[in-house]
């Protein structure tokens, strides 16, 4: 066997490796690639809810606040109405006792 039989003979498993290898970094290009895509739309999605969330609270505040302001007049209402029946309550007794005393 000469040196160039030993040479070939040695390159060729070595090609094979090298050929493999570079198939290993091909496939994994390919999955940090997919990973990073994954990564974006988690992230979109993440601050989509964000500003989702961000509406929510705000829409929730102005509910709270409605809600506030509705229950403050309906108990103006009905303040209104205990003052009303209590100044009829009033005239009665006054016209009551008016009769008493007569």
């Amino acid at each position: 066997m000469n040196l160039k039989d030993i040479i070939c003979t040695g390159i060729g498993p070595l090609e094979e490796e090298l050929s493999a290898r570079m198939e290993d970094l091909r496939r994994f290009e390919e999955m940090l690639l997919a990973s990073k895509e994954k990564t974006r739309d988690a992230v979109q999605a993440r601050d989509k809810l964000a500003e989702q969330m961000k509406v929510l609270r705000s829409d929730n505040d102005l509910l709270k606040e409605k809600l506030f302001v509705a229950k403050v007049e309906a108990l103006k209402s009905e303040l209104q109405s205990i003052k009303e029946r209590d100044v009829k309550l009033g005239q009665r007794l006054t016209t009551g006792h008016k009769a008493i005393a007569q």
